[in-house]
């Protein structure tokens, strides 16, 4: 969490919704589990630019560093979703 808990309420039927998905900007340690343990191997620990492309192998940049989340709502017939955006 980067600013502070928010879940919204479902705009059709006004339940809380159900966090869905998460899609994040890097990941949290230079290990990442964006990229294959055997291409982890093969890479040396030593560059600042083999680190970052290990925390952020697909290059994704939400906001300054963010992140996405997505909210359902399973109890109304088109499940409707709800996105939130988080910037650092």
């Amino acid at each position: 969490m980067i600013q502070w808990l928010w879940i919204p309420a479902c705009p059709s039927c006004g339940r809380v919704m159900e966090h869905l998905l998460t899609i994040d900007s890097v990941e949290a340690i230079a290990e990442s589990r964006w990229a294959p343990m055997e291409e982890q191997a093969l890479v040396p620990r030593s560059s600042e630019e083999v680190q970052g492309a290990l925390c952020n192998p697909t290059g994704l940049m939400l906001g300054d560093c963010g992140h996405m989340q997505l909210f359902v709502c399973r109890h109304c017939p088109d499940f409707p979703i709800v996105p939130s955006c988080e910037c650092s």
